[in-house]
């Protein structure tokens, strides 16, 4: 496991990635030859299974990204699949308690921090991996301190108790949700709204103060930027689907016909 989001944070270097729904492993090869950083399969929002996604990981993998998961639902088995594929890290939505946050890092980290099944699956080559060369103990240490548990911060309950979820052991970090957050904040979509504004940068200061990464989606380059600046540790730029179709309907507007 080489977390390229770790390796980049640790240098005070931002990560960019971006999330994936095509189900494509021609998509993710040949996004191979670009310079992103990781994947996200998205299994919130795209139609995206169990078995697709275990496979998908192992790809990405392969071609040098990061993957990491974005689980549907806050529960034990959602979490275990995803980092027994070998994920690198998982994005856990709509987050609204601590015990929700300390549940996530039970199932997540391995003991002591928490109580993750253990397996040698995929994650560890089956047994065959470098880092389980010093045993099990070696091994789920090592796990522990390069896996990401990233809740995503989308709701006002959220927001209400994010320095108590950044100070959480185990947690990676936050992942801010901008659309469903502004429309939980009843203001949808108006990211410049002072209360939309205010939470994201409650959001960022609490991951800074207890040294945890600070994450977010922007749709276009302009808001990437933006978000570097405003200092967030990584930006997960653009859907596969959606960068696909934007480039094809710009292609047909410079086309004279």
């Amino acid at each position: 496991m080489k977390n390229i989001i770790l390796e980049k944070a640790a240098k005070g270097i931002p990560s960019i990635g971006t999330f994936s729904h095509l189900k494509s492993s021609v998509m993710i090869d040949a996004l191979a030859y670009t310079e992103l950083d990781y994947i996200i399969l998205d299994m919130e929002h795209a139609p995206l299974g169990t078995n697709e996604a275990d496979e998908l990981v192992a790809l990405a993998a392969a071609r040098g990204f990061s993957p990491v998961v974005r689980i549907n639902t806050i529960e034990r088995s959602a979490v275990l699949k995803a980092l027994d594929s070998g994920a690198h890290g998982i994005i856990v939505p709509n987050l609204k308690t601590i015990e929700e946050a300390k549940q996530l890092v039970e199932w997540g980290k391995y003991a002591p921090e928490g109580e993750r099944g253990f397996c040698p699956t995929r994650d560890v080559a089956w047994g065959a991996a470098p880092q389980f060369e010093g045993g099990m103990v070696s091994y789920m240490k090592y796990c522990n301190e390069n896996t990401l548990i990233l809740p995503q911060c989308e709701t006002k309950e959220c927001v209400e108790i994010v320095d108590e979820v950044a100070a959480l052991p185990g947690i990676g970090g936050l992942f801010i949700g901008p659309m469903d957050l502004s429309i939980n904040l009843g203001v949808p979509g108006q990211f410049d709204e002072p209360v939309f504004k205010e939470a994201v940068a409650k959001t960022v200061a609490a991951c800074k103060k207890h040294g945890k990464l600070s994450m977010g989606f922007a749709g276009n380059a302009d808001l990437a930027n933006a978000y570097i600046k405003e200092g967030y540790s990584s930006v997960a730029y653009g859907v596969d689907i959606m960068m696909l179709q934007g480039a094809y309907a710009q292609a047909l507007k410079d086309i004279d016909i």
